[in-house]
């Protein structure tokens, strides 16, 4: 992150450092334009009892400013909407807070908050590669999706944050409680960033271009990468499909829209900073997409915000051992393009309610488990999405009066374990083997997949064969952290895992080879087939280990003296060792729906273990290094590690 003026909200340690004070990013979504004010202060008050620092919140463009040029943020025409009464009471509470103001917020809302005015311009509209007006969101709240890019939207938008903004003034800190705010929420185009689903405006069209000479430099540059001739700058045309490979042409354009949505977010950034936001520290929030980071490529933008970024984290019930693998390979690579605080925008609490679809029933045990597995792989912040019922939200930890619901003891347990851990914001996983993400061979993956939401598959897929790799490692406990090939190797990293080493670059083969110069291992794991367009005519490294399989890579890492930091002897068991200083804190996941009886060596020694939640009810007592430990079916333990006897 970059350095910040003094006075203003920072991070150090893993939290939020407000001058003196520390505060780890820990709140819960309240949306209080859909919530009657009079439960306001009881839903206040329940999570300052439950040690929860902050308060998250929409601000819904549609509502306020239902007819143009006439907002209503002072609750004139509906008690709900005075949006500065609503901060201040959590001032009272002593409750800081996240603003998200949008111009989309998603949220089960009509048009995902955009005023039905604004998208009556058909000029705004962004259009996919067929021309057509993009169809964003789902039923039944679509609607059409605004160029990001295009100026009269971009004026609008800077009017509506601005008018926001100044209802709010002196109550953004250091003045007051609003200590982050969010740039837009979950950019994508309201879920439609396929590799042909947008933005092909004649606008946007007109600025791919002068990227591409940006970056270039010249039109001969182009046809040299491309390997076609290009006449003019106004003949340089996007890929409209149907069928693409990762060619430079193609890859370029995928590049570009990693740079489009980088680019819209910083701009908000800027609208809010020339209102007078500067203290609050600036936020976004990403898809959890199983090809992650392509399009919204979150080391890029959070680094466009000057603040920090993670992705949203649900599942859809019931919950399965994949999703458990997808939260894990999700977090490690937040934890890679945003080390200073990784964190979860919103993490699922209770479940959204579609009109005609079917119910959804998650149960508090699953809900429960998410958000701890969440922690134990490395996750150091988090908003529980929701705390209190509402429209087309249900089994939230607070019903829509405020009053508790079932769910809310899980939200008393997880913030007393997360005041219990020892300089919580620095714990880390350990874990001496990394694997390494190149951005350039994701965007391949998402080329030929043709969206990122869709699952990579095939044995020559740098995505699917890197996730593979993932999933072998963590059930052999040995939690990889991520190598991202636009930063350092992890801190510990002793060996680093190259899925589809044919895939890369002569830039990011050197990065490696300075790798084994110091001393690395580096075992490359190349399956026999290939996706076409993957390969590459670099070599190979020469001082890699080589296997063809990731079945492999436990038995290569055990030969050169690799162990894994923790091991269980039970396959539905995830463990994971966490150290800060000299503080060892073990996490062990229970992934099957059975209760199990487990046995766990750390270091390659039995040792003894001080449970740190409530856990099972008929074993909460210390372990000693002999002892067995018995695991509850999908349950997260978490202990203190203590000696060995």
């Amino acid at each position: 992150m970059t350095r910040r003026p003094d006075g203003w909200v920072t991070i150090e340690a893993g939290e939020l450092l407000l001058g003196a004070r520390r505060v780890p990013l820990l709140s819960g979504e309240v949306h209080f334009f859909r919530s009657d004010p009079e439960h306001w202060d009881g839903i206040l008050a329940s999570a300052a009892d439950a040690g929860l620092p902050i308060v998250s919140t929409y601000v819904s463009w549609r509502r306020h400013e239902a007819r143009p040029g006439i907002v209503d943020l002072t609750g004139a025409g509906d008690p709900r909407l005075d949006i500065r009464r609503f901060v201040e009471r959590c001032a009272a509470h002593g409750l800081l807070v996240l603003l998200k103001p949008g111009p989309w917020i998603c949220a089960e809302e009509e048009k995902g908050g955009y005023p039905d005015w604004l998208l009556e311009n058909r000029d705004l509209w962004a259009l996919d590669a067929a021309g057509q007006p993009v169809l964003g969101y789902n039923p039944p709240w679509q609607h059409r999706v605004p160029s990001y890019l295009h100026p009269r939207y971009l004026a609008h938008v800077r009017r509506w944050l601005r008018v926001v903004d100044r209802r709010l003034a002196g109550l953004f800190y250091p003045d007051g409680p609003i200590v982050l705010v969010q740039l837009d929420n979950e950019p994508s185009y309201a879920f439609r960033d396929t590799t042909f689903g947008f933005d092909y405006h004649p606008v946007i069209i007109e600025r791919y271009r002068r990227w591409l000479l940006q970056r270039y430099g010249s039109l001969g540059a182009i046809e040299d990468a491309w390997g076609s001739p290009v006449a003019t700058a106004q003949a340089l045309e996007p890929p409209r499909g149907p069928k693409h490979e990762p060619s430079p042409y193609g890859l370029d354009w995928i590049e570009f829209r990693e740079w489009l949505i980088a680019e819209y977010l910083r701009r908000l950034r800027r609208y809010h900073e020339t209102a007078g936001v500067g203290g609050a520290l600036f936020t976004a929030n990403y898809n959890d997409h199983p090809i992650a980071s392509v399009p919204q490529d979150s080391w890029r933008i959070a680094r466009a915000i000057g603040g920090t970024g993670g992705p949203d984290l649900y599942y859809v019930p019931p919950l399965t051992r994949s999703d458990v693998e997808r939260l894990a390979r999700t977090i490690a690579i937040a934890r890679a393009h945003d080390p200073a605080l990784p964190w979860a925008p919103e993490v699922q609490a209770g479940v959204w309610r579609t009109p005609g679809d079917p119910t959804l029933e998650p149960t508090t045990d699953e809900l429960e488990f998410w958000w701890l597995a969440a922690i134990a792989f490395g996750l150091r912040g988090l908003n529980l999405y929701m705390l209190a019922d509402r429209e087309n939200w249900a089994k939230a930890p607070l019903r829509v009066d405020g009053t508790h619901g079932p769910l809310w003891p899980a939200v008393e347990r997880l913030s007393a374990l997360i005041r219990a851990i020892p300089s919580w914001g620095r714990l880390a996983p350990v874990s001496p083997v990394a694997l390494y993400r190149d951005q350039v061979s994701w965007r391949g993956s998402y080329a030929v997949s043709g969206s990122a939401g869709v699952s990579p598959n095939g044995s020559g897929d740098p995505a699917a064969n890197w996730n593979r790799a993932f999933g072998l490692l963590l059930r052999t406990g040995y939690f990889p952290a991520v190598w991202d090939s636009r930063s350092d190797a992890p801190p510990g990293t002793r060996a680093v895992i190259v899925a589809s080493p044919s895939a890369l670059g002569s830039v990011r083969s050197t990065q490696l080879r300075r790798f084994a110069e110091r001393g690395g291992l580096i075992i490359e794991v190349e399956p026999r087939g290939r996706v076409r367009g993957h390969a590459s005519r670099e070599p190979r490294l020469p001082q890699a280990e080589r296997v063809s399989s990731a079945d492999l890579l436990p038995a290569v890492l055990g030969r050169v003296d690799i162990a894994s930091p923790v091991t269980v002897d039970d396959p539905d068991t995830v463990a994971v060792l966490a150290r800060v200083d000299q503080n060892e804190v073990l996490f062990l996941v229970r992934c099957a729906s059975e209760p199990a009886t487990i046995s766990v060596r750390v270091d390659g020694q039995p040792r003894s273990l001080m449970p740190m939640d409530s856990g099972s009810s008929d074993d909460s007592s210390p372990h000693n290094a002999a002892s067995p430990i018995y695991m509850p079916g999908r349950v997260v333990r978490v202990f203190r590690v203590g000696d060995s006897n």
